[in-house]
């Protein structure tokens, strides 16, 4: 130990999971810090594996596009402490009646700015879903400039359909990004059911 009296250069010291950026925190404050920390780091790997982002457009009287990430696991447990954590996001159900031996698997879905308040938390930890959310994050950051219900501009609604096909072939969807969407979470349950076969993993929340 250092012989330091700066109480808070020594909590850096001795703690390897604390940088430079927590200097001038008490130790109880630094508690929390890291719990939070490691928290985000663990959703934005769930996030990375059983993941998805996308923008979504309907084209009715007006072309209407909207953001949307979720999680998709057969574990209604962790996501709804996930749910819990940001206080936001909505359930779905998929059942795949075609093959009995599939446990039903649930999709906490967040759309719009409740999708961008998570993405900016998980965003520093992410690893193979980086681009697409940051391309999402600057997608929903355009109804800041533009605001809600306003008329857009041929300027802004084409930059919107830019986003949108760059998110598309980021995802490598087909024409139907419904459909595609719907396909590619069926395989995702499929390789979730197959690893949970027989392996009950603890996750952070557990700790």
């Amino acid at each position: 130990m250092s012989d330091n009296k700066n109480k808070n250069v020594q909590i850096f010291e001795l703690d390897n999971g604390v940088n430079e950026k927590h200097i001038g925190y008490s130790f109880s404050q630094l508690q929390q810090i890291l719990n939070i920390e490691g928290i985000n780091q663990y959703i934005a790997g769930f996030f990375d594996g059983e993941g998805y982002v996308r923008i979504g457009k309907n084209i009715g009287k007006y072309e209407n596009y909207q953001l949307e990430m979720g999680l998709v696991n057969t574990d209604l447990d962790i996501l709804k402490k996930i749910q819990s954590y940001f206080g936001c996001g909505k359930f779905n159900i998929i059942d795949n009646k075609r093959n009995k031996s599939h446990k039903v698997a649930y999709i906490l879905r967040f759309h719009s700015w409740n999708a961008l308040k998570v993405l900016k938390i998980i965003e520093p930890y992410l690893i193979i879903k980086k681009e697409r959310t940051n391309i999402a994050i600057e997608f929903q950051r355009r109804f800041e400039d533009t605001g809600k219900g306003v008329s857009l501009s041929n300027k802004e609604r084409q930059l919107r359909e830019t986003y949108y096909y760059k998110m598309k072939e980021l995802n490598k969807k087909g024409t139907d990004i419904d459909d595609d969407i719907e396909i590619d979470l069926k395989n995702e349950i499929n390789k979730i059911n197959d690893s949970n076969k027989n392996t009950e993993q603890p996750t952070l929340f557990d700790y």
